[in-house]
């Protein structure tokens, strides 16, 4: 359990340490649990907003409770670029695929989605 709770610190540390000011993010390998920790981090502190972060082959996206902003269409759109699918619930969604490659290319449509 000790060894959980510093793993657990250690993500939050590094998530404090990601500048998620953009909406949209490209991390290059970065784990899952330090994106979803960015992004919930941003929504928490403004429930207004909303974060999509892209590493090699995963997106995920969360939108603040009070978002206008239907993050689904995005994870969903940069997954199929990745080859992959998505699924999640509420406010929070994720997704991916074998493509890695198309990673930038996934970020780069995202943001141009977003203008």
């Amino acid at each position: 359990k000790i060894a959980l709770k510093e793993h657990k610190k250690s993500v939050r540390s590094s998530a404090d340490e990601i500048d998620v000011s953009d909406d949209v993010i490209f991390l290059e390998n970065a784990n899952f649990k330090l994106m979803q920790e960015a992004g919930r981090k941003k929504v928490r502190e403004n429930p207004e907003t909303f974060s999509v972060i892209v590493t090699n082959g995963s997106i995920f996206g969360i939108g603040g409770e009070q978002c206008p902003v239907n993050v689904e269409h995005y994870v969903k759109t940069g997954s199929e670029m990745l080859g992959g699918r998505y699924g999640g619930k509420n406010n929070e969604f994720s997704g991916g695929g074998p493509l890695k490659e198309k990673s930038r290319d996934a970020y780069e449509k995202i943001k141009k989605m977003i203008g």
